[in-house]
């Protein structure tokens, strides 16, 4: 098994064929999404997993302001069940971390597929009224929480969870101590966590 970077024409008519016949079948209803494929494909946003270089699964990614996305990812329907899945997705990770992602991002679909994603290290965060399966996964080491502030001469970074107009009448859910890279205002370690905004739910570097 290859995971292949830059998959050509003939992958992606493999893919295609493929697809088509497992909504036939009814495995999988992603030849829906084709042209999304396709473009991942033309703005090399698609990486292939190949068997004898028979493409037999793939990923479609973007990475936008250092949190990456998996907007699809899929394996042909004979190959599933035989350990092939989470090697690729490992890989997959290792080249969104090379190109700059602190964290990756999914929204779990069909909900069954939960169980696969926590095996390769996704962790699922809930977002208020909203019932979908938002999923996530940190690529970096992170700067972690202090549980208060005390008497410390570092600089703080203080993050509430409720409106502006509540904050003084609360304690701030997250704190974080700064320290930075010499002569700098770069943090040794980044700062992402999960948030909710705009009816959606991601991990955002601060």
């Amino acid at each position: 098994m290859t995971t292949d970077l830059t998959p050509n024409k003939t992958h992606l008519a493999q893919l295609k064929i493929w697809l088509q016949q497992a909504y036939t079948d009814g495995f999988s209803r992603f030849i829906q999404h084709w042209h999304l494929i396709e473009e991942a494909f033309e703005e090399q946003k698609l990486i292939v997993l190949k068997q004898s270089n028979a493409a037999i699964g793939f990923v479609v990614f973007d990475i936008d302001h250092e949190i990456a996305t998996i907007d699809l990812a899929e394996l042909t329907p004979g190959k599933r069940g035989q350990g092939l899945g989470k090697p690729f997705i490992l890989d997959t990770l290792d080249y969104l971390k090379t190109q700059g992602a602190l964290a990756v991002k999914l929204y779990c679909a069909p909900a069954e597929s939960e169980g696969f994603w926590r095996k390769c290290g996704f962790e699922r965060f809930e977002a208020p009224d909203d019932d979908h399966i938002h999923m996530f996964k940190l690529l970096t080491v992170t700067l972690e929480t202090i549980l208060h502030s005390g008497n410390t001469k570092k600089d703080l970074l203080k993050l509430w969870d409720c409106e502006p107009n509540e904050a003084r009448q609360k304690e701030p859910k997250w704190i974080w101590e700064l320290d930075y890279i010499e002569n700098s205002k770069t943090l040794i370690k980044p700062i992402v966590i999960p948030v909710f905004t705009k009816n959606q739910i991601y991990p955002k570097k601060v």
